[in-house]
Protein backbone atom coordinates (compact mmCIF):
# COMPACT_ATOMS: atom_id res chain seq x y z
CA UNK A 1 0.00 0.00 0.00
CA UNK A 2 1.26 3.48 -0.86
CA UNK A 3 2.50 5.33 2.22
CA UNK A 4 2.33 9.15 2.24
CA UNK A 5 5.59 10.83 3.24
CA UNK A 6 6.32 14.38 4.34
CA UNK A 7 2.65 15.25 4.66
CA UNK A 8 1.81 13.60 1.33
CA UNK A 9 4.41 15.49 -0.72
CA UNK A 10 5.99 12.12 -1.54
CA UNK A 11 4.67 8.57 -1.43
CA UNK A 12 6.24 5.13 -1.54
CA UNK A 13 5.10 1.54 -1.12
CA UNK A 14 6.56 0.30 2.15
CA UNK A 15 7.26 -3.45 2.41
CA UNK A 16 4.75 -5.52 4.41
CA UNK A 17 5.53 -5.72 8.12
CA UNK A 18 7.35 -2.38 8.29
CA UNK A 19 6.08 0.12 10.86
CA UNK A 20 6.35 3.90 10.92
CA UNK A 21 9.06 4.72 13.47
CA UNK A 22 7.72 8.28 13.90
CA UNK A 23 4.94 6.65 15.93
CA UNK A 24 7.60 5.45 18.41
CA UNK A 25 10.20 8.24 18.51
CA UNK A 26 10.85 11.70 17.16
CA UNK A 27 12.67 11.91 13.83
CA UNK A 28 14.43 14.76 12.03
CA UNK A 29 12.10 16.70 9.73
CA UNK A 30 14.00 15.57 6.63
CA UNK A 31 13.55 11.82 7.38
CA UNK A 32 10.82 9.19 7.26
CA UNK A 33 11.83 5.86 8.82
CA UNK A 34 10.15 2.45 8.72
CA UNK A 35 11.40 -0.74 10.37
CA UNK A 36 10.58 -4.42 10.63
CA UNK A 37 10.79 -5.97 14.09
CA UNK A 38 11.01 -9.48 12.64
CA UNK A 39 13.89 -8.87 10.21
CA UNK A 40 15.68 -5.88 11.82
CA UNK A 41 15.53 -4.18 8.42
CA UNK A 42 14.96 -0.44 8.12
CA UNK A 43 13.81 1.73 5.24
CA UNK A 44 14.69 5.42 5.36
CA UNK A 45 13.63 8.21 3.01
CA UNK A 46 15.54 11.48 3.34
CA UNK A 47 15.31 14.86 1.66
CA UNK A 48 18.80 16.30 1.22
CA UNK A 49 20.49 19.18 -0.52
CA UNK A 50 21.96 17.97 -3.78
CA UNK A 51 25.64 17.12 -3.45
CA UNK A 52 28.07 18.27 -6.10
CA UNK A 53 30.05 15.05 -6.39
CA UNK A 54 31.11 12.96 -9.37
CA UNK A 55 29.72 9.84 -7.64
CA UNK A 56 26.96 11.09 -5.31
CA UNK A 57 25.76 7.61 -4.29
CA UNK A 58 29.26 6.54 -3.28
CA UNK A 59 29.59 9.84 -1.39
CA UNK A 60 26.37 9.11 0.56
CA UNK A 61 27.48 5.51 1.18
CA UNK A 62 30.82 6.77 2.60
CA UNK A 63 29.02 9.37 4.73
CA UNK A 64 26.74 6.67 6.11
CA UNK A 65 29.70 4.40 6.86
CA UNK A 66 31.39 7.24 8.74
CA UNK A 67 28.23 8.17 10.68
CA UNK A 68 27.76 4.50 11.69
CA UNK A 69 31.43 4.05 12.65
CA UNK A 70 31.56 1.23 10.12
CA UNK A 71 34.55 -1.05 10.63
CA UNK A 72 34.43 -2.11 6.96
CA UNK A 73 32.46 -1.04 3.94
CA UNK A 74 32.31 -2.34 0.39
CA UNK A 75 30.31 -1.29 -2.67
CA UNK A 76 29.06 -4.28 -4.66
CA UNK A 77 27.49 -2.44 -7.58
CA UNK A 78 26.00 0.81 -8.80
CA UNK A 79 23.28 0.94 -11.46
CA UNK A 80 21.28 3.67 -13.14
CA UNK A 81 17.51 3.08 -13.18
CA UNK A 82 16.58 6.27 -15.05
CA UNK A 83 17.96 9.69 -15.95
CA UNK A 84 17.42 10.87 -12.36
CA UNK A 85 17.56 7.65 -10.30
CA UNK A 86 20.51 5.41 -9.43
CA UNK A 87 20.95 2.53 -7.00
CA UNK A 88 23.98 1.41 -5.01
CA UNK A 89 24.26 -1.98 -3.30
CA UNK A 90 26.93 -2.65 -0.72
CA UNK A 91 27.66 -3.79 2.80
CA UNK A 92 29.00 -2.37 6.02
CA UNK A 93 30.24 -3.91 9.25
CA UNK A 94 28.60 -1.91 12.03
CA UNK A 95 27.84 -2.24 15.73
CA UNK A 96 24.27 -1.56 16.78
CA UNK A 97 23.88 0.99 19.59
CA UNK A 98 27.70 1.16 19.95
CA UNK A 99 27.85 -2.48 21.06
CA UNK A 100 31.11 -4.46 20.88
CA UNK A 101 29.85 -7.03 18.38
CA UNK A 102 29.53 -5.79 14.81
CA UNK A 103 26.88 -6.98 12.36
CA UNK A 104 27.37 -7.34 8.62
CA UNK A 105 24.61 -5.26 7.02
CA UNK A 106 23.53 -4.93 3.41
CA UNK A 107 23.13 -1.23 2.64
CA UNK A 108 21.06 -0.44 -0.43
CA UNK A 109 20.81 3.20 -1.48
CA UNK A 110 18.75 4.87 -4.17
CA UNK A 111 19.33 8.46 -5.14
CA UNK A 112 16.58 10.38 -6.89
CA UNK A 113 17.93 13.69 -8.15
CA UNK A 114 15.63 16.69 -8.27
CA UNK A 115 17.97 19.09 -10.07
CA UNK A 116 15.41 21.85 -10.66
CA UNK A 117 15.24 22.24 -6.86
CA UNK A 118 18.90 21.38 -6.05
CA UNK A 119 17.62 18.49 -3.96
CA UNK A 120 18.17 14.76 -3.62
CA UNK A 121 15.83 12.12 -2.27
CA UNK A 122 17.88 9.35 -0.70
CA UNK A 123 16.16 6.03 -0.01
CA UNK A 124 18.10 3.49 2.03
CA UNK A 125 17.40 -0.06 3.10
CA UNK A 126 19.53 -1.67 5.80
CA UNK A 127 19.26 -5.44 6.14
CA UNK A 128 21.39 -7.66 8.40
CA UNK A 129 23.41 -10.31 6.61
CA UNK A 130 25.04 -11.74 9.73
CA UNK A 131 24.53 -10.93 13.40
CA UNK A 132 27.31 -10.97 15.97
CA UNK A 133 26.70 -13.15 19.03
CA UNK A 134 27.50 -10.00 21.05
CA UNK A 135 24.72 -7.98 19.37
CA UNK A 136 21.45 -7.18 21.11
CA UNK A 137 19.75 -8.55 17.99
CA UNK A 138 21.38 -11.97 18.19
CA UNK A 139 18.74 -13.66 20.33
CA UNK A 140 15.80 -12.41 18.31
CA UNK A 141 17.15 -12.67 14.80
CA UNK A 142 18.80 -15.14 12.55
CA UNK A 143 19.07 -13.39 9.21
CA UNK A 144 18.26 -15.42 6.16
CA UNK A 145 18.81 -12.69 3.60
CA UNK A 146 18.85 -13.56 -0.07
CA UNK A 147 20.85 -10.59 -1.37
CA UNK A 148 19.65 -10.90 -4.98
CA UNK A 149 16.02 -11.01 -3.86
CA UNK A 150 16.61 -8.12 -1.45
CA UNK A 151 18.08 -5.99 -4.25
CA UNK A 152 15.18 -6.78 -6.58
CA UNK A 153 12.62 -5.91 -3.89
CA UNK A 154 14.46 -2.67 -3.12
CA UNK A 155 14.41 -1.61 -6.78
CA UNK A 156 10.66 -2.39 -6.89
CA UNK A 157 10.14 -0.25 -3.77
CA UNK A 158 12.20 2.62 -5.18
CA UNK A 159 10.22 2.53 -8.42
CA UNK A 160 7.03 3.21 -6.40
CA UNK A 161 8.46 6.49 -5.06
CA UNK A 162 6.39 9.40 -6.33
CA UNK A 163 6.87 13.12 -5.89
CA UNK A 164 3.37 14.52 -5.49
CA UNK A 165 4.20 18.10 -4.48
CA UNK A 166 7.42 19.78 -5.59
CA UNK A 167 6.90 22.68 -3.17
CA UNK A 168 8.39 20.36 -0.54
CA UNK A 169 11.79 21.24 -2.00
CA UNK A 170 11.27 25.01 -1.63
Amino acid sequence: MSQPLFGGALSITVPDGFVDISQVRQLPDHQEVFASSTTDQSLIVEILEAVDEDNPLEYHFAQLAEANDSRESKVWRVARLSATTSVLCGEQLVAKFNERGANRVAVLLALVRVPEHSADVLVSLNAPLSISAESSSSAALSPDTDVEQLQAQFVETVQTLKINDYTLFG
